[in-house]
């Protein structure tokens, strides 16, 4: 076997930082080889790789049933990207290795989404509602807060809106958002429109999304209002 570096790309975040990086990584430590390596001529490599082929084939259907009851077990990232490995462990060995799922797969806890960390981050900021002014002396306040006390924040990006095709939602600019709330994150420098867009729930920028900000009408994110009571679960049922 050789194994080769690779450089590394992430559209969004770097390297290492997300969930999308940690449940898709496998860390290698090698040890200093003291015995001595046959290695395969090319025609057994090539010979082994076309049996592989043709058995993963021939036993497609009943790899995908395997696999289907591993990810069942969990709504999770973690078990989805080991499914199909766990499932031809089973058929190749004869035996039921649900419960012999591999450390690394499992040693992981509370692993988060990336766009659940950046909503998370908007909500947490600490900031003023658009009614403040200097002569007042008060705290800043989070911006779950001041939206769940319907306090004013279209200058910032964001503003409560009840709408007839999606009920109630949370009408947000990334633009504004970014911008004003998010100046002092590591998001500030990432393209947080990619991230939004992959919230379960959330209706994308377009013609139909148009609200009023301040007097001005801009395309904008429509996030199911749940998100900001804490009331959303995946699949948009409430808790």
């Amino acid at each position: 076997m050789k194994i080769d570096p690779i450089f590394w790309f992430n559209s969004i975040l770097n390297s290492l930082e997300d969930a999308a990086s940690d449940t898709r990584t496998v860390i290698f430590r090698l040890n200093k080889i003291k015995d001595t390596i046959t290695f395969w001529t090319k025609i057994e490599a090539q010979r082994t790789l076309v049996n592989i082929l043709v058995s993963v084939i021939r036993r497609w259907k009943e790899i995908e049933i395997e696999a289907q009851r591993y990810s069942d077990t969990a709504m999770d990232r973690r078990v989805e990207n080991i499914a199909y490995a766990v499932a031809l462990q089973a058929i190749a060995t004869g035996r039921d290795v649900s419960n012999e799922m591999p450390h690394f797969a499992v040693s992981y806890e509370n692993i988060r989404e990336d766009e659940s960390i950046l909503f998370e981050a908007i909500m947490d900021t600490l900031t003023y509602s658009d009614t403040h002014t200097v002569k007042q002396d008060e705290p800043l306040r989070t911006v779950r807060d001041l939206l769940l006390n319907e306090e004013s924040l279209e200058s910032k990006g964001l503003k409560y809106v009840k709408t007839i095709k999606y009920g109630e939602r949370l009408a947000l600019r990334p633009d504004q958002v970014k911008r004003y709330l998010l100046k002092d994150t590591y998001f500030f420098n990432y393209d947080i429109t990619e991230l939004l867009g992959k919230m379960d729930g959330a209706i994308k920028p377009s013609q139909e999304t148009r609200q009023k900000f301040n007097g001005a009408t801009a395309q904008c994110f429509l996030i199911p209002w749940e998100y900001v009571s804490g009331e959303y679960t995946s699949g948009g049922e409430p808790h």
